[in-house]
């Protein structure tokens, strides 16, 4: 089997048939051999040399190179192998980015007919291929990228880390590409992260621009980069994950203690306040109720029904807890506020408050003797004080 070389002067021109056979102007007899070969290569001028020419697109046809291809790129978002018209676009991007794992199947398979259509593919690819791989090695051995090179630096699936609002986030990459505005070219970042409504957790898209520059930026500078290429990742995400944990422990209904700042929002404004050692309610349920209307969510891929705690609504896997948001999204006076889990506490109760308390003679014993009335009503126990469930705070 061989593959079949197309080319066009312009992309004004149709595709014309070329084999080294023979010229076949019986148009049947055409289409009959275009189907019989395991690829169809196109090129057409290129772009700054029209005396060369440059491939354009790859058709695999070679049911034997797709069921390589299947492996090579598993769980690739964005890509079915399967299609009958498999057909990829230069400059071949999901090559690039996996291209290790292409090669080592490509070396280690035995059976001759499919290695052979696969030396085939690779053959023709490699010399796409080869020069970006020996550019990104330099880039990354010195610690640096270009803006024309961002798109080497980010495959789809991989986990970037970001400073996002002053906190340490990772996050999940669906895609990037080159774009441009009135400010100038930018490289789009399109990512997803975990959030909850109150009641499910599922991922929330987001994105970080890159503005063009000029010449090359050390990696660390960048706005966001992939995780493994961060200094001190191992210890980061160990933080993350018991961040996520922590996000995750506050599933349902709590009563907790907060000091730092924290996000008010309403429909005019967004204010940032600092409260030391206040009490919050975290009702992750009456969220929804109360809240503005929350992000659309979509399904994770691995939910755990299985929780033995009634008041936890979801157990995450230990890669969602380091993509978890950082935030909780409560409620107070009807304003949704954003407070930082890392600043969530157990309250701590003194226990000798009511020993200090000072109060008329008989007050104490009364006081002592109504609240154990109400305490050993657990069924029918509602508000001691009155405006101890007004603000009422959820996550998310």
């Amino acid at each position: 089997m061989e593959s079949l070389k197309l080319y066009r002067a312009d992309d004004r021109s149709i595709w014309d048939t070329w084999t080294p056979a023979k010229n076949r102007a019986d148009d049947v007899e055409a289409e009959s051999y275009s189907q019989e070969c395991a690829l169809i290569v196109r090129r057409e001028p290129h772009p700054s040399n029209t005396n060369q020419a440059a491939l354009h697109s790859i058709t695999i046809q070679s049911p034997l190179i797709k069921k390589i291809l299947d492996v090579t790129f598993e769980g690739f978002e964005g890509l079915n192998t399967q299609l009958k018209q498999l057909t990829f676009k230069a400059p071949f991007h999901p090559f690039y980015y996996r291209c290790h794992r292409f090669e080592k199947l490509r070396r280690d398979e035995k059976d001759e007919e499919t290695k052979s259509h696969v030396d085939l593919l690779y053959d023709t690819l490699s010399k796409e291929i080869c020069p970006h791989i020996e550019v990104m090695e330099d880039y990354t051995k010195n610690g640096v990228i270009s803006f024309e090179y961002l798109w080497i630096l980010f495959a789809p699936g991989m986990e970037l880390y970001a400073m996002i609002d002053g906190h340490d986030r990772i996050i999940l990459l669906r895609d990037s590409r080159y774009g441009a505005s009135m400010s100038g070219e930018y490289f789009s970042l399109e990512c997803k992260y975990i959030e909850c409504d109150g009641s499910t957790f599922g991922y929330v898209d987001t994105s970080i621009e890159i503005n063009s520059f000029h010449g090359v930026k050390k990696l660390v500078d960048l706005d966001a980069i992939p995780s493994h290429l961060r200094p001190d990742i191992s210890n980061l995400i160990g933080r993350l994950y018991k961040r996520g944990n922590k996000l995750e422990s506050l599933n349902g209904f709590h009563h907790m203690s907060y000091s730092g700042f924290y996000t008010a929002r309403s429909s005019r404004q967004v204010r940032k306040r600092y409260v030391e050692k206040g009490r919050i309610v975290i009702d992750a349920n009456n969220l929804g109720i109360y809240a503005m209307p929350g992000p659309n969510l979509e399904a994770l891929e691995c939910i755990s029904l299985s929780i033995d705690d009634d008041n936890m609504i979801y157990k995450a896997t230990s890669r969602e807890n380091e993509i978890y948001q950082n935030v909780l999204k409560d409620y107070e006076n009807k304003k949704t506020a954003e407070f930082d889990v890392e600043n969530v506490h157990l309250v701590r109760w003194s226990e000798n408050a009511f020993s200090r308390l000072v109060l008329p003679h008989g007050y104490k014993d009364i006081i002592h003797a109504f609240v154990q009335e109400q305490l050993s009503r657990d069924d029918e126990f509602d508000d001691i004080i009155t405006g101890k469930g007004i603000d009422r705070f959820s996550f998310g």
